[in-house]
């Protein structure tokens, strides 16, 4: 796995895309913060994106999330549509390619769950169901909160 910032990927974003150029993976990687990010006991060094991050705390580049741009670099295109980039180390601003991999989105949110990393509880300390629903058939976020109000 190479992560030297002239690699070229063998495909971009999402399946079928064409590679990134060079330049933008050299940018890419100039926002890309090697030296200081938190240390994972197993997994070493987390590489957090410097640039923008939105509000969920992910980085954002060129309008794409950073860990998928950096999974893609490390690992190629995902493999399959709606593929996500998962993250070992749970550090949601991580572009270190040997944290990330391509996960269905099952897969990533068991993991979660096994970690006790998933945010299945509002603000509140509620879980994110209703008594009505028990978060089938409507938004269970949006219901969960407003039955925390209440």
């Amino acid at each position: 796995m190479s992560l030297a910032p002239h690699a070229t990927p063998p495909g971009g974003d999402t399946p079928g895309s064409r590679p990134f150029s060079p330049e933008t993976i050299a940018r890419f990687w100039s926002q890309v913060d090697r030296e200081t990010g938190p240390v994972q006991p197993t997994l070493g060094r987390c590489w957090p994106y410097s640039g923008h991050r939105d509000g969920d705390g992910y980085g954002i580049f060129g309008g794409k999330r950073a860990h998928r741009i950096a999974c893609a670099i490390a690992h190629g295109a995902p493999p399959f549509a709606g593929a996500e980039a998962a993250h070992a180390c749970d550090y949601r601003p991580c572009c270190n390619g040997a944290h990330l991999s391509w996960k269905t989105h099952a897969d990533n949110v068991g993991e979660q769950f096994q970690r006790g990393r998933h945010r299945n509880f509002t603000k509140y300390g509620k879980p994110y169901t209703c008594g009505t629903c028990g978060g089938k058939g409507h938004n269970a976020r949006t219901c969960g909160a407003r039955e925390a109000r209440s």
